[in-house]
């Protein structure tokens, strides 16, 4: 079993093959680059079409997409080209950064966050054919037997071809719902018998696929009759149309009332910051939507000016201006592929295996049947370099202009090392941090109130709907100060 990215050596005999010297080698088997997703399925009864999961708690599809993607007036293949699909697969889906095992994640047992591709790849391949199904995760692939329910088939007869392999049962229209928001690792096993993979090793890595949402189970403890913000909210693939929402009394649930529910109408929003001839605040609505804040290029004014590709698992950003009070070891960001020049080449006139690289550095790729849509993959966690090793990037001993991604190139493979720039439109959000949100600093309530259950909602289909809780937010009147004073001194 050959996984992407990797290829097998062709060699011939054909005199007295026991003898090594009499083998020669004729060539060489390449597998596809990457696995390209399809951004739905189609349902065989009726046509509906089922999106990729995409949101925790919102039910979805996954299929791989195959065929020829090749642009034939291109000098290279297309890295997502591949044989179109036949005969039956199984799919597994494992969590890499969010569940734990023995009190690690995947990425932290095998520092996947400070690796390249290519060791990605060998850890996944090895988790792959554990076999391990996990039971909370996704619901509808929580066992071996989830899995054959939902087992993809083109046709009993091998020889059809399609490019679609829905994971979703004979009529392909059995969903996959994740309850928690993280990373996945997607596998897949073609060797299947009677509904199950003939043996461990035929289990392959295909890729990953970001499930967007709140980590959950955070709690905020703000002071009444001050002006304040929620700050820190934790989670995966925010974005700046993200809307969060502060649930009334008696709403149990985020997905309520259709992923509406009733809003906390007893604080106040909109709320100055200062005193003074302003505005007044706002009494929130039922149907109030906090608009989010995230970091990002755009609300800092700093931008990516350069990158320098160190090897094949790393590379370094360099920035217009400090970035240290505004990101932290370990934040998670990403880059807009728009921004990303190749050999002065925006993305509209680059060839699909340059895209291929900015898509690998902007931490997103995009759907097989639907270009001009994007999931996010793999987004980059930041890592802050020892000023011993760039003295060019510390300002008072910490380096602050400068940040290692666990994202390169090899220079004496392929076609080496892509000659990157960047587009710096102030517009535009050339860079992001995706893995923290806060609210706005215009909240205050006069009341103390308990336990109030804060929803997270993105933009779907044109609409702000809730599938998830970050967490609960308590307002509570501060303690007395029961001998407090003012003195003067010069």
């Amino acid at each position: 079993d050959i996984s992407a990215g990797h290829a097998v050596e062709v060699c011939y005999c054909n005199d007295d093959c026991g003898l090594g010297s009499n083998w020669i080698q004729v060539g060489r088997v390449h597998a596809l680059t990457e696995f390209a997703y399809a951004s739905k399925t189609h349902a065989k009864l009726d046509g509906t079409e089922i999106e990729t999961i995409t949101y925790v708690n919102k039910p979805g599809s996954f299929t791989l997409f195959g065929g020829i993607h090749s642009n034939m007036n291109e000098p290279l293949p297309s890295p997502w080209d591949s044989n179109r699909y036949s005969g039956e697969a199984l799919l597994n889906l494992l969590s890499f950064d969010r569940e734990e095992v023995d009190g690690m994640t995947i990425e932290e047992r095998y520092h996947v966050n400070l690796v390249g591709l290519e060791e990605l790849r060998m850890v996944f391949d090895r988790e792959c054919k554990q076999e391990v199904f996990s039971e909370g995760l996704v619901e509808g692939l929580s066992s071996a037997r989830d899995a054959a329910q939902r087992l993809a088939r083109i046709s009993f007869d091998f020889r059809q071809v399609d490019r679609y392999l829905p994971f979703a049962g004979s009529n392909q229209d059995q969903t996959l719902t994740v309850r928690k928001a993280g990373t996945l690792a997607a596998c897949y096993c073609a060797m299947v018998a009677d509904g199950v993979c003939l043996r461990p090793h035929h289990w392959v890595f295909v890729g990953l696929l970001q499930i967007r949402g709140p980590r959950g189970g955070q709690e905020w403890l703000v002071p009444t009759k001050m002006v304040v913000r929620i700050a820190g909210i934790q989670g995966w693939g925010f974005d700046p149309t993200d809307r969060l929402r502060i649930l009334a009394d008696g709403e149990s649930a985020c997905t309520n009332n259709g992923h509406d529910p009733g809003g906390n109408t007893d604080f106040k929003l909109a709320c100055p910051a200062a005193s003074g001839p302003v505005a007044p605040c706002q009494q929130a609505t039922q149907n109030q939507l906090l608009a989010s804040s995230l970091i990002g290029s755009s609300t800092t004014g700093i931008f990516i000016e350069s990158i320098r590709v160190e090897s094949a698992r790393s590379s370094v950003l360099s920035f217009t201006g400090p970035v240290s009070d505004y990101l932290q070891e370990g934040d998670a960001i990403t880059i807009n592929p728009s921004s990303i020049l190749v050999s002065g080449k925006t993305l509209l006139y680059q060839t699909q295996a340059e895209r291929h690289d900015v898509y690998a550095l902007a931490g997103m790729s995009p759907f097989g049947d639907d270009t001009d849509t994007h999931f996010f993959s793999r987004w980059h966690r930041v890592h802050y370099l020892d000023p011993k090793e760039d003295g060019s990037a510390s300002i008072s001993g910490a380096a602050t202009t400068k940040l290692r991604i666990p994202i390169g190139w090899d220079a004496n493979g392929g076609v080496g090392v892509p000659s990157f720039s960047f587009a710096q439109n102030s517009d535009d959000n050339q860079w992001v941090r995706r893995s923290i949100m806060d609210t706005g600093r215009e909240l205050r309530s006069d009341v103390a109130m308990q336990q109030l259950k804060l929803c997270w909602g993105p933009l779907d289909q044109g609409y702000s709907l809730f599938y998830a809780d970050a967490g609960v937010v308590t307002f509570a009147d501060p303690e007395a100060m029961e001998f407090a004073a003012v003195s003067l001194t010069t």
